[in-house]
């Protein structure tokens, strides 16, 4: 297992915390990931957006993009967890967006053994996209198939009264 440890300094921040307490930390995918994306998708990464979220049932996260101007490139950056492990729902959604041929390829997918094939490839949303590139939904609809990435508690790892000024925290990757 890879285990790293990580020290946040919180000099700057009054952040008080007992030893066991967690952190919350949201993560954020890659800019060359995300340009990668953009690019593919062929969508402006700069230009502003207005979101008005129709879903009651979207994330807090996404819900509060809907009350601020927000890009692309936001949104590919920070909400949508594109790099992450598709699902067969999310398969057989992307089979509405494709052509016949992908579309049946995608059903396949979602209903056989190929499934679990892919998933020891550890394939991404992304890479299932670029497999089938006759399914490019808008964006719009790419909020619909797309989880949103979900934050990640990490426990604090020492204590303020013994290393005052920092967080650590250990992690397995």
């Amino acid at each position: 297992r890879d285990i790293r440890h990580f020290v946040v300094d919180n000099t700057e921040v009054d952040l008080p915390f007992n030893l066991g307490d967690a952190v919350g930390l949201y993560p954020q995918n890659l800019p060359e990931d995300v340009e990668e994306a953009l690019a593919w998708f062929n969508i402006q990464g700069d230009k502003p957006l207005s979101l008005t979220c129709m879903d009651e049932t979207a994330s807090a996260r996404l819900m509060a993009l809907g009350k601020q101007h927000t890009s692309a490139r936001q949104i590919f950056t920070e909400v949508l967890d594109i790099f992450g492990k598709p699902s067969r729902s999310f398969c057989k959604a992307l089979a509405k967006f494709a052509n016949a041929s992908e579309a049946a390829e995608l059903k396949g997918i979602a209903e056989g053994a190929r499934f679990k094939e892919l998933q020891d490839l550890s394939v991404s949303f992304f890479d299932i996209f670029k497999m089938f590139p006759s399914a490019k939904p808008s964006l719009a609809h790419l909020l619909g198939l797309l989880p949103a990435m979900k934050w990640r508690l990490y426990s604090i790892a020492n204590s303020a009264d013994y290393t005052p000024g920092v967080i650590e925290l250990t992690v397995v990757i």
